[in-house]
């Protein structure tokens, strides 16, 4: 925190002016007061309440002001990207001191906008998870001991597997086969990536080379908000591909136009691939990461083990995702006792 310099200026009027920048907001704030003693006890006032970084100065601002004093330390919060929920959020919420901010105001504003929208449960989810990165930062700040959304719940609906495209180990083989013909040191590499490590899209889009050891032949993902950091091995052949592209700076994979690639860019890529008809099944990367951990499943993996190869926070997660395979197989395997 700035050092803070509260300052006492005599006015033509006989008042007294008490001016000073606000360590936190840094804006300027002024005060009139009548006397000299009354401008006095303001400014010993707040030079305590700003002394040795209280918490307590925090308490004193606006949810408006900690949220823009959480955008200026982190400009790429999850929280400034929905835009639209940000300002009906700050409009709404603004003027409030942190410590009024109850979970049954909270739930009653997340409800309307379920209403105003008509949107599903699972849409609501998503708003409360990125409003609750701001409270998060209040925790972090010590500010709060916990969030008032902790207490709020959304159903997340899964869709079932069979709503899916799963594609199994042989029609996996036969797509990569598709993929090496028409692009073998382009596209093919990013699909076959996807198919060896189950990453999501944007693991893949920003892979950095930092994040690839060709020695050891391992690509680490993950280690951010929504995914666990995970170190997985590389079949000889994908280390040999990558090995021979020249450029081992920044993004490992980029477009033809040498720039990185994003989850459009790859679409628009996997696109221009299907309409040569190599390859006659339906299938998105998404497809790969849900065919990998149901082929693992099938083949007798363990739950804790997939749930640490695709990075899920906790087994939970994993268990709801994929719950019908185990159930599958586990239907598969018993035998009637009476046989």
């Amino acid at each position: 925190m700035n050092k803070l310099k509260v300052r006492i200026m005599p006015l033509s009027d006989r008042q007294f002016l008490v001016s000073f920048t606000h360590p936190l907001t840094k804006k300027t704030e002024r005060r009139r007061f009548l006397t000299r003693l009354e401008a006095d006890e303001y400014r010993k006032k707040v030079e305590y309440q700003f002394r040795q970084k209280r918490v307590e100065s925090y308490h004193s601002l606006s949810v408006e002001e900690l949220i823009c004093l959480n955008i200026s330390e982190n400009p790429a919060s999850p929280f400034n990207r929905k835009k639209t929920h940000l300002i009906d959020f700050t409009e709404t919420f603004g003027d409030f001191l942190i410590d009024d901010l109850t979970t049954p105001m909270l739930k009653s504003w997340l409800n309307q906008i379920k209403l105003e929208n008509n949107l599903k449960d699972i849409s609501v989810r998503g708003i409360k998870c990125e409003v609750d990165t701001f409270f998060a930062y209040l925790v972090k700040k010590e500010i709060i001991s916990e969030s008032p959304l902790s207490r709020i719940y959304y159903k997340k609906q899964v869709p079932s597997l069979k709503a899916r495209n799963l594609l199994s180990p042989n029609e996996i083989q036969e797509l990569l086969a598709a993929l090496h013909e028409y692009s073998p040191g382009y596209l093919y590499p990013i699909i076959k990536i996807f198919t060896e490590t189950a990453a999501k899209t944007s693991e893949v889009v920003e892979l950095k080379w930092r994040d690839i050891n060709l020695d050891l032949g391992t690509v680490t993902f993950g280690g951010g908000q929504k995914s666990q950091k995970r170190v997985l091995k590389l079949s000889l052949e994908l280390v040999d591909i990558l090995s021979k592209k020249a450029n081992k700076k920044g993004n490992v994979f980029m477009t033809y136009h040498k720039e990185p690639f994003t989850s459009k860019k790859l679409t628009l890529a996997i696109n221009e691939f299907k309409r040569m008809n190599l390859y006659k099944g339906p299938w998105c990367p998404m497809d790969l990461r849900h065919s990998f951990a149901v082929n693992f499943l099938s083949q007798g993996g363990e739950i804790r083990k997939l749930q640490e190869l695709l990075g899920h926070d906790n087994v939970y997660d994993t268990k709801r995702l994929y719950g019908e395979s185990i159930k599958k197989q586990i239907s598969t395997k018993a035998k009637c006792p009476f046989e």
